[in-house]
């Protein structure tokens, strides 16, 4: 619970300029979800890059909510690879199988520690882009965005789903402060959505 109003502590202390003039916070992830699918038909990605899958609920949201898009979830899917909070190693095991509830001709999967199969992925950068985070752990949240953030470009967005704590948050609020070419698109308690704007000219 600490943790999640230091979040929103964080949150009112941002800076005017580093939130979208239509920032808006919201009370849950699901209306943040709802309130991203509709700035998103508008913005029409082209491409989704889900970093932690589990068992696909996520996915399937997008994937109803998105239509003429190339999907690729990244995960092990053999569980959390170390205890994380209260959550203990092996959580969320799939056995090395992505979830078999999720059939999409537009998905495809990346299986392995995002640290093996990220860098044989060709990160797209002729369309726009929906990033989604949800590895929970620092390690790996920060090597995925150390990888894709030099081909993000304005008008993609990034969405961390453990964004108030002292993991994936981490990484979440760390990007948000020293960027210069992102800004706050919006939030709900526990999670937040960037998007990447035009670099700043220094004078």
């Amino acid at each position: 619970m600490y943790g999640h109003i230091d979040f929103l502590d964080w949150l009112n202390e941002l800076p005017r300029d580093k939130k979208c003039p239509t920032y808006q916070h919201f009370a849950t992830r699901q209306q943040l979800w709802l309130y991203l699918a509709e700035e998103l038909r508008v913005r029409k990605p082209r491409y989704v890059l889900e970093f932690g899958v589990a068992n696909g609920d996520g996915t399937r949201f997008w994937l109803k909510h998105l239509e003429e898009i190339s999907y690729h979830g990244f995960d092990c899917f053999t569980g959390m690879p170390q205890k994380y909070r209260q959550v203990p190693k092996g959580v969320f095991n799939l056995f090395g199988m992505p979830p078999s509830h999720v059939s999409d001709a537009r998905v495809t999967w990346h299986v392995g520690l995002v640290e093996d199969t990220l860098p044989h992925f060709e990160i797209p950068t002729d369309h726009p882009k929906l990033l989604l985070f949800d590895l929970d752990l620092y390690s790996p949240t920060s090597f995925a965005l150390a990888k894709v953030e030099p081909y993000l470009k304005p008008s993609d967005i990034v969405y961390f789903d453990e964004a108030w704590d002292d993991a994936e948050g981490v990484v979440a609020r760390n990007l948000v402060t020293n960027s210069k070419n992102v800004r706050l698109l919006a939030s709900a308690t526990g999670c937040m959505a960037i998007e990447f704007i035009a670099a700043r000219q220094e004078p």
